[in-house]
């Protein structure tokens, strides 16, 4: 009996464990070190033992595990949280504060008092203005077009669908608005935006930062100035500097404010700790209180996991008061702030605040992608779309129910052949690698030339093999394609091959069974095992691993080459028969010509920050040795813009190769003329697309 009351009485003073708190950072070697190192440090002193690692791919991973539960907590920063927010619900446990501010960045408008007789936003209108760097991550900039454009003060006709930063020299005077102002470099001509500092109106320039603005509104003599307010609370004041009988602030509100008052018009809120929107409210608390206590231990000493894995910096002076509760990400950003991060454009006239992206898979990848490009604020928003079929998606981007869609090259000439749709970007794969390769194999004791092809027996890789296969010989005149009767030329042309009895494990007809199947088309083999061969030669559309695959059989098989030639297979590159570019990104033809430029831009834009990485490098829009999942080939490196014209035949053959948009113009006017007698209307405009093609 004591010894059960013994054990009971254990029992009961050990009290509930919690369960640890999951902490989530990017996988990488230095943030392994980190990690160790925090827990030798947390268990040194005592202190939140309860606190472990748990590893992401990247920042967008980590938030995904947070939703899924498989992890409880982050650091994100502002622009972060509202895509932890809008994308995955994800609430804000508590946050940081340096100094005692809510704000981390406060944008401010200072103006030359001389230059207003009132102080209303309006008389903006006209002024001159100094802008630090035009770059969306600049609060500066921010601050103008998240009041000027979404409140309408910038008149509908001085609104430049082409970028805020373009509207905003439109309605200002002579400036100095350092930078780029499109991210298009035919567009970056400076005008009115660097008249008042033509000589300095760059990044690096002596105005691009928040003390730059102040510096020009002095030397320069402008109207107004966009700065911080770190930057104005530092800056010179007296005879040389800024004067406070000279400038005042100006209010939203309709007033003025002297300098050292305070009058913001932007701010930006610090870095945040995020948790599941499922969390319970006992674990909410328990994040709360192991922060507060890990900030508590570490804040004099400050040790590098502290202030670069848990925290965001070591100015951080204090943890934000939450009254026990948890809140969404607009409430902690405030209104303009989230504002800031979609269209600031207040109609709906110019450019889509969402572009629409149809898909056949991948839709995870996808909206990773939408989520990695709002952090950096690119604009428009990336809305992905589910579909089962490509024809669902040539169907929704017909009837303005999606923007672009992902389409193999086949895929993007037929749909402009018959469609009008146009690409706007293409795939570019690492060393120079296609999409497939057209090849001829024939086995090594066969010696066979295009021009002996009659009467052979000859299998495919697939009906649109055979079919681009014939079309190859017509253009090589070794036959002809009689009103594009496919199926009674092979008859007329070729002998019979790979019948039932004639297959085999390891020949030619295995190779065109597996390829049709979409299989990597080759078994491990030794030794000669054709001698009962089905076919003379296989004709073969691969991909560069089928390539590599086909290669293990290099004792086996030869190729031939339209010339007449043959070749070993690992000289695929020289004797191939067709080869297919990489997939593109296709619009409709009837979107404007302001809206297609600008997808592309976006495209073209996004991938510099997200291009396939290193391993330590954050999130890749492309497949990397981190993460292999990806909307594109697997080995594709980054996105060629096509740029719209007018002639989109000439820009087709610049994009793919005028021999291939010749063999698949033959292939769907061909597939167009095989639907005469049943479907009419549908080759009809089959026809009519042909002719606008021509």
């Amino acid at each position: 009996m004591i010894s059960i009351l013994l054990a009971l009485f254990a029992w009961s003073s050990m009290g509930p464990k919690c369960e640890s708190i999951r902490w989530c950072v990017r996988d990488s070697g230095y943030n392994q070190q980190l990690c160790a190192q925090m827990q030798q440090d947390l268990q040194r002193r005592n202190t939140s033992t309860d606190f472990r690692c748990v590893y992401g791919l990247n920042q967008i991973d980590c938030m995904q595990q947070i939703r899924s539960g498989s992890a409880d907590s982050m650091n994100l920063d502002a622009e972060e949280v509202y895509v932890a927010g809008r994308y995955l619900s994800l609430r804000v446990a508590t946050y940081e504060k340096v100094e005692a501010r809510d704000f981390v960045e406060e944008s401010l408008v200072v103006i030359r008092e001389a230059s207003f007789k009132k102080y209303r936003v309006s008389d903006l209108a006209n002024k001159r203005l100094c802008l630090p760097k035009v770059e969306e991550g600049n609060m500066q900039y921010q601050a103008l077009i998240s009041v000027l454009l979404p409140l309408g003060i910038i008149p509908t006709k001085e609104v430049d669908c082409r970028s805020p930063a373009q509207t905003l020299a439109n309605y200002f005077g002579q400036s100095c608005m350092p930078g780029r102002w499109s991210k298009l470099p035919t567009d970056d001509s400076p005008g009115r935006q660097c008249a008042l500092c033509p000589n300095a109106c760059t990044h690096q320039g002596p105005y691009a930062s928040a003390a730059g603005a102040l510096r020009c509104l002095i030397e320069r003599r402008a109207d107004v100035a966009v700065t911080s307010a770190n930057a104005l609370s530092q800056y010179p004041t007296g005879r040389n500097g800024l004067s406070p009988s000279k400038y005042k602030l100006l209010c939203l509100q309709g007033s003025s404010a002297e300098l050292d008052e305070g009058c913001s018009w932007f701010g930006r809120r610090g870095n945040a700790f995020v948790v599941s929107p499922l969390a319970k409210s006992k674990k909410i608390e328990q994040v709360r209180n192991t922060l507060n206590k890990i900030f508590r231990a570490f804040n004099g000493t400050k040790p590098a996991w502290f202030r670069r894995m848990v925290f965001s910096s070591s100015n951080v002076t204090t943890l934000g008061e939450t009254n026990g509760r948890s809140f969404t990400y607009k409430r902690y950003l405030g209104s303009l702030f989230v504002r800031s991060m979609e269209s600031p454009f207040a109609s709906s006239n110019c450019l889509p605040s969402t572009v629409r992206f149809c898909l056949t898979a991948k839709q995870r990848k996808c909206q990773s992608i939408a989520m990695a490009w709002a952090t950096i604020r690119l604009k428009p928003t990336l809305e992905c779309q589910q579909a089962i079929y490509r024809s669902q998606c040539v169907n929704s981007l017909l009837h303005d129910r999606s923007d672009i869609a992902l389409m193999s090259a086949p895929e993007a000439i037929e749909s402009y052949i018959k469609h009008g749709l146009v690409p706007i970007a293409v795939e570019i794969l690492e060393n120079d690698v296609q999409a497939s390769y057209l090849l001829a194999v024939l086995t090594k004791r066969r010696n066979l030339a295009p021009g002996q092809l009659y009467g052979a027996k000859a299998c495919f890789g697939g009906g649109t093999t055979r079919t681009l296969t014939l079309i190859l010989l017509e253009r090589l005149r070794i036959l002809r394609l009689n009103k594009c009767r496919f199926d009674q030329v092979h008859l007329d042309f070729f002998k019979p091959a790979c019948k039932p009895a004639a297959s085999e494990h390891y020949g030619l007809c295995a190779l065109c069974d597996n390829a049709a199947l979409g299989r990597l088309i080759w078994k491990h083999a030794s030794g000669n095992r054709t001698s009962k061969e089905g076919a003379d030669v296989a004709f073969l559309n691969l991909n560069y691993d089928q390539v590599m695959e086909l290669q293990r059989a290099s004792n086996l098989f030869m190729l031939m080459c339209p010339d007449g030639k043959r070749r070993r297979l690992d000289e695929f590159t020289s004797c191939t028969w067709l080869t297919t570019p990489g997939s593109a990104v296709v619009a409709s033809k009837t979107a404007s010509y302001a809206v297609r430029r600008r997808l592309t831009e976006m495209l073209v834009y996004a991938q510099r920050y997200y291009e396939r990485k290193k391993p330590n490098d954050k999130f890749s829009m492309f497949a990397s040795r981190m993460e292999q999942a990806t909307l594109f080939d697997k080995r594709t490196v980054r996105l060629k813009p096509v740029w719209t014209s007018n002639d989109y035949g000439s820009v087709l053959r610049s994009t793919f190769g005028g021999e291939m948009i010749d063999i698949y113009e033959r292939y769907v006017r061909c597939g167009c003329g095989a639907l005469k007698a049943t479907y009419a209307v549908v080759s009809l405009l089959c026809a009519l697309a042909a002719a606008k093609f021509t």
